[in-house]
């Protein structure tokens, strides 16, 4: 239970960490082609804090991670890494192969909406990803992938 969010039911901090280093190193090892490392900040998670309480805000939490769930395969990673911070691994994919499952699984994500007290909540997400290869290193992947994180965020504001 060390690994697990106690919110979400996917992995925390520590169990995606050990996951991303595990696919590194089979990508490492040659036994698969590498894979790509998405990070999705809520970025409306302390509006809804502020504006509708902590329950709200958990729901809000519950209800990415559910669809996010439903948008992986088996073979994938999924986790909460900070308060509004998500992260996916697809592992054994090219940018390219999944691009497209991507862009979509991103509008659907971008749709979503709590009705909490008869108000309608429209979650807010953004996304930062880094693809990986052979001869990776999981520190620099997700450094990069929180960068382009960042750098989406400030080209949304």
């Amino acid at each position: 239970m060390a690994c697990i969010d106690d919110v979400t039911g996917l992995l925390n901090e520590r169990g995606f960490v050990k996951a991303l280093i595990a696919e590194i190193a089979r990508t490492n090892r040659g036994h698969n082609e590498g894979g790509l490392l998405v990070i999705f900040g809520l970025e409306n998670i302390d509006m809804i804090r502020e504006n509708y309480g902590e329950e709200a805000m958990f729901r809000a939490l519950v209800l990415v991670a559910k669809a996010m769930e439903n948008e992986i395969r088996p073979m994938d990673w999924a986790g909460r890494i900070h308060d509004g911070q998500f992260v996916l691994l697809f592992s054994d994919t090219r940018m390219e192969d999944a691009l497209t499952r991507l862009q979509n699984m991103a509008l659907r994500l971008n749709k979503l909406s709590l009705i909490w007290h008869g108000a309608e909540i429209h979650l807010s997400l953004s996304l930062g990803l880094k693809c990986f290869q052979q001869g990776a290193n999981a520190h620099d992947v997700f450094q990069h992938a929180s960068q382009d994180l960042e750098a989406h965020r400030h080209n949304a504001s």
